[in-house]
């Protein structure tokens, strides 16, 4: 196995910071050519930062002048404050990194591999878009001045006091060019200083499930002298993930407190500035991509601390030694509860036979083709974006081409993932997850019974909402003007018949196929909650029955193999579906302000405002649907979790011995 270091896989992040001045190396700073670069770097950019700074008090008087220049102040300073923060605790980044390649925190088989990558591959996403995003405010921003012909005023980017006529050449150039490095300086470093944060939540997350993974493999000891040896360097491990996770936070407790407080600031000063400048200009896009970076920035810190959360109680859960076992009992179709879901999305090409996979067959054939059947549609509505002018055109295409985006993504997740989806399938049908008796049936009704009510609470509003877009030409009487139902471009007159008639069944189809993908796949990844749920409540109903069986032993044992199916198939579902629900969540709230506008400018009482109204209902029970299940993972693990420590305490203890050995640390 190819060997894995964590300092590669941040390689870009560590390759930027030495640019900026900020990643001596192991030699650290000392009298050498770099600590003198440093030295010039910070202040070069906090020369920049003097000038803007001194410029307030000139400004004072004038709020709009003064807001403009205080967000983009405040956010500097912070950069400024967290690069010298990263030069003053040089000595401790580096002992991290040491801390990283020790062999304690590197993966030791390819299945540990797969799970670090799949927390490096969300880091690195993030990255690149958190870098786009502050590199296209950057470029807005200080090209400005040239973008709206305010060079020729000898205007600069940012607003600033000089001791000197910066209005004359040569010295506007100079100090242009000063404002342009400096503020690149600046956002490349608010970039990597916190994506580098980030990367160290990623590494305690990543740890989590390293130590969760050589836990479960405790199980596969040949003798006792094996497991001792295991389980001495799972408790090793364990220390060094606290202690390493103690000291990032030391670390960044202060930046990250600083950060929530300078972004709360600058968005609301923001927000003040988009409401006095015009909407379509170079400006307002500078801003706009300005808000964009700071969500994310933001987002960046949510999104890590909570994996770092979630491997935290996944480690919780096995953290206590597990044996194997077997055990026999009654089958229950769980994929027959969900017949109809399976049938429609084998209908759109979303689900192959039985256990078989895509591959040179008709199936995969017809998917390939309803695929770009579909595909073609966005591009068609996606590429009229580019001819509109006016600004309720726009939001009534944007909104509806957000969620078709969507969609589209989401299929590309479920065809890339179908051997991910098979394997899940296949777990419902073993052993482990079937009921052992009637009252265990009779217990997940309930949970099935809501996943149902949920299917036809979205599916209603979903096909109300797909008929009224399809029928609207008919229902206003604009399919006299050849009106098509969505605007969009085409290569050819589609005024004209037949090329009007092909074209609006055309996008019929296209639309309908959208709206049956999207409620049957959110209702699919809706089961995999529902099925965790379920399994969650029979081990816990099995565990409160331990008391009264003869065969204590093996009924104890059923349990802790049933405990690791659900927490391996509740890691499987994740891996699937994050991305899916990352997405969804985003557009749905892109969406739904969108749909808002949408309201204020269309008569609420015709067809096009109903479908608006049902539109808004669709993504709010598909946000609900996603909410409520995970709500309910939650209450069920928590329930048996309670239940699992009192069994180990008491039961265990006084019925078995040492069956379980709890890890204190």
């Amino acid at each position: 196995m190819k060997q894995f270091t964590w300092k590669s896989a941040i390689s870009v992040n560590t390759w930027t910071l030495k640019i900026l001045g900020l990643w001596p190396g192991a030699e650290l700073y000392k009298l050498n050519k770099y600590t003198f670069y440093m030295i010039f770097v910070i202040l070069l950019n906090n020369s920049h930062i003097l000038f803007q700074a001194a410029n307030v008090v000139n400004a004072y008087q004038d709020l709009k002048a003064l807001s403009t220049m205080i967000f983009s102040l405040f956010t500097k300073l912070l950069t400024s404050a967290k690069m010298l923060m990263f030069i003053w605790k040089s000595r401790t980044l580096q002992r991290f990194i040491s801390q990283m390649e020790s062999e304690e925190f590197r993966p030791r088989n390819h299945q540990q591999v797969i799970m670090a990558q799949s927390l490096l591959k969300a880091w690195k996403m993030i990255y690149f878009l958190f870098s786009v995003l502050v590199w296209s405010s950057v470029s807005l921003r200080t090209f400005y001045p040239v973008l709206d012909g305010t060079v020729k005023d000898h205007n600069l980017p940012f607003p600033a006091w000089y001791p000197y006529d910066h209005k004359t050449s040569p010295f506007y150039q100079i100090t242009y060019l000063h404002q342009v490095i400096c503020y690149w300086i600046s956002g490349t470093a608010t970039a990597n200083t916190d994506t580098f944060i980030a990367a160290l939540m990623m590494c305690i997350g990543t740890q989590c499930d390293i130590l969760s993974d050589n836990l479960r493999n405790l199980t596969n000891c040949g003798n006792d002298g094996e497991f001792n040896k295991k389980l001495v360097d799972c408790v090793e491990h364990h220390k060094k993930i606290v202690r390493f996770a103690t000291e990032c936070n030391s670390f960044f407790n202060e930046i990250v407190l600083a950060q929530f407080l300078v972004s709360s600031v600058s968005l609301a000063l923001t927000m003040f500035e988009v409401t006095v400048v015009e909407p379509l200009s170079i400006e307002c896009f500078s801003i706009m991509g300005y808000v964009s970076s700071v969500f994310v920035q933001i987002f960046q810190y949510c999104w890590f601390g909570e994996e770092v959360e979630a491997r935290l109680a996944i480690y919780d859960q096995v953290k206590y030694f597990h044996i194997k076992s077997r055990s026999a009992m009654a089958k229950f179709d769980w994929k027959l509860k969900i017949k109809i879901n399976i049938t429609m999305l084998k209908l759109v090409g979303l689900w192959p036979k039985d256990n078989d996979r895509y591959g040179l067959n008709m199936y995969s054939f017809y998917t390939l083709v309803m695929t770009i059947f579909f595909f073609a549609h966005n591009f068609f509505q996606t590429a009229n974006i580019v001819f509109i002018t006016d600004l309720q055109e726009l939001v009534a295409n944007l909104f509806i081409v957000f969620s078709e985006w969507l969609v589209a993504f989401k299929v590309v997740c479920f065809v890339r993932n179908m051997r991910v989806l098979k394997m899940l399938a296949a777990e419902l049908d073993s052993d482990e997850f079937q009921p052992k008796n009637e009252e265990q049936k009779i217990l997940v009704e309930p949970a099935l019974r809501q996943w149902r009510m949920n299917y036809v609470m979205f599916a209603v509003p979903a096909s109300i909402t797909v008929s009224l877009w399809n029928v609207f030409p008919i229902l206003d009487g604009t399919v006299k003007d050849h009106r098509l139902p969505f605007s969009a471009w085409y290569p050819y007159d589609f005024k004209s018949s037949p090329f009007y008639q092909i074209t609006y069944i055309y996008q019929v189809i296209s639309i309908w196929y959208m709206g049956v993908t999207d409620v049957n796949m959110d209702l699919f990844l809706a089961a995999l909650m529902m099925y965790t749920t379920a399994q969650c409540q029979i081990l816990c109903h099995t565990l409160k029955n331990l008391y009264n069986v003869p065969d204590f032993g093996k009924k104890l044992i059923d349990c802790i193999k049933h405990h690791k199916k659900i927490v391996r198939f509740a890691t499987n579902s994740n891996v699937f579906f994050d991305e899916m629900i990352l997405g969804q969540f985003f557009t749905s709230a892109a969406s739904l302000a969108l749909t808002m506008f949408q309201l204020t400018v269309v008569n609420p009482f015709t067809s096009e405002g109903y479908s608006v109204m049902f539109f808004g209902s669709t993504v709010t029970v598909q946000i609900f649907f996603y909410c409520w299940f995970g709500q309910e993972v939650e209450v069920k693990v928590g329930c048996l979790l309670v239940l699992k420590y009192h069994v180990s305490g008491v039961t265990v203890e006084s019925r078995l011995g040492n069956v379980s050995l709890e890890i204190n640390c």
